[in-house]
């Protein structure tokens, strides 16, 4: 069983995306955290797979987090999610090693396939580039 981490400071976001990939992919636990500290405090104790973090939350933002993860943690695989999905923030998180932005809001069926993919460890489950991204409405 592998370990996602979701960090996210909105609580609707976070309940529902756990009820949908719980839903939609298999042999996973689901951690979740409301800003990068609270984060820092499961990765210190607990191997994580996926984070799949917002970008602006209060306390430690997404980029500090995974700044850290590159750091600290580098095997983790890092997802981010912004409702703000600017070209610089898409450049700002490419010069970070993060290749894939979730623009909210987004669609469910392709992030859990993402997911899938990653903890699959399948070829070519992150080959999107940076400017892709994907969004879609619910």
């Amino acid at each position: 069983m592998k370990n996602i981490l979701l960090v996210d400071d909105n609580a609707l976001i976070k309940e529902v995306l756990v009820q949908w990939i719980r839903s939609t992919v298999e042999n996973i636990r689901i951690l979740t955290a409301q800003n990068g500290r609270e984060a820092l405090e499961i990765l210190k104790n607990t191997p994580v797979s996926l984070v799949l973090t917002d970008l602006q939350m209060p306390v430690m933002n997404g980029f500090e987090l995974i700044e850290y993860c590159k750091k600290n943690r580098p095997e983790i695989q890092i997802y981010a999610m912004t409702g703000e999905r600017t070209p610089e923030v898409v450049r700002q998180l490419g010069l970070m090693g993060v290749p894939l932005t979730v623009e909210k809001p987004f669609d469910f069926g392709e992030v859990a396939s993402r997911i899938r993919g990653a903890l699959a460890d399948e070829p070519g489950s992150l080959d999107v580039s940076p400017e892709q991204g994907f969004a879609a409405a619910i």
